[in-house]
């Protein structure tokens, strides 16, 4: 089995995918610090006006509910320009985790202790998962029709691939399949330098020929919704905010009928939203980076 040579170029690539995930993980649960700019300003008016004894008036919760707009769009805008100034481009991806996965692998055939192979396995799992999602949604294949048509046929066998051969071989294989397994990487690897079509159609076919099937007969209603909101990240959190938002303003409504005043069924309301949304975004995986040196 070849070993990746070091590559001090994968120490910068390595530094920029962090700061990159850095702020793509803020813009990807931007729901959740959209809600945080747009509430914050009404919420301490809220709690200001109580604590003085008044009420809040329409107009100065209109003006506190623009201000957060405006704190959105421009949070918005300052953590979209940082991340474009840390750019990865498609085969910079498949370079990162490629050798990930691979030096996860070599570590855990290696080696004879129990707790770095489960470690390592589990490292190399969480990888090539994060890499298929990273597939998904990061790489770019152009604009022009005939090229998605003829690019994207290799790289959907590319994603089913690693979805129903790799990451089941990394999950439960034997020695002799991460062998396997390890040597794409490196094919993979030493690829992505040039991450021409022929040469993932060669990648597949040797994942075909080499891997076990483990794609299931047929998958269910609610395992192919599950696939769905997986891809689309913006839609699945709109979908749970969106029922957040329904329970925490019928919560809020109840306190209300129970005797609370109606700023404090707000408040009220406004605390359980940001208690499930805490819950919710605290739940979510997170795009995993670790170093590379």
């Amino acid at each position: 089995m070849s070993t990746i040579p070091k590559d001090p170029d994968l120490d910068e690539l390595n530094k920029r995918i962090r700061e990159y995930l850095k702020y793509d993980t803020i813009l990807q649960n931007y729901m959740f610090v959209l809600m945080v700019f747009l509430l914050l300003p009404v919420s301490i008016g809220m709690i200001i006006a109580i604590s003085i004894g008044t009420t809040l008036t329409s107009d100065s919760s209109v003006t506190l509910f623009i201000l957060g707009l405006i704190l959105a769009y421009i949070g918005g805008n300052r953590f979209t320009k940082k991340r474009e100034e840390y750019h990865v481009e498609s085969d910079e991806w498949a370079r990162f985790y490629t050798y990930l996965i691979h030096t996860q692998l070599e570590t855990y055939l290696s080696t004879k202790s129990s707790g770095i192979r489960k470690e390592c396995r589990k490292k190399a799992l969480k990888n090539s998962k994060d890499f298929l999602s990273c597939i998904g949604q990061r790489w770019t294949i152009g604009s022009l029709k005939s090229v998605k048509l003829y690019v994207g046929n290799s790289i959907s066998n590319l994603i089913e691939n690693i979805r129903y051969r790799l990451i089941p071989a990394i999950k439960d294989g034997d020695d002799e399949l991460l062998r396997k397994v390890k040597d794409i990487m490196y094919d993979f690897f030493v690829f992505s330098k040039n991450l021409e079509i022929k040469r993932i159609e060669f990648l597949n076919k040797k994942m075909q020929e080499s891997l076990p099937n483990r794609k299931p007969l047929k998958m269910g209603y609610f395992s192919r919704l599950s696939t769905f909101l997986k891809k689309h990240t913006v839609l699945r959190h709109s979908v749970f905010v969106s029922i957040i938002v329904v329970v925490s303003f019928v919560l809020g409504y109840l306190g209300w009928n129970s005797g609370l005043t109606k700023e404090g069924s707000w408040i009220v309301g406004i605390t359980i939203f940001g208690i499930l949304m805490g819950i919710y975004f605290g739940k979510q995986p997170r795009t995993s980076w670790e170093s590379v040196s």
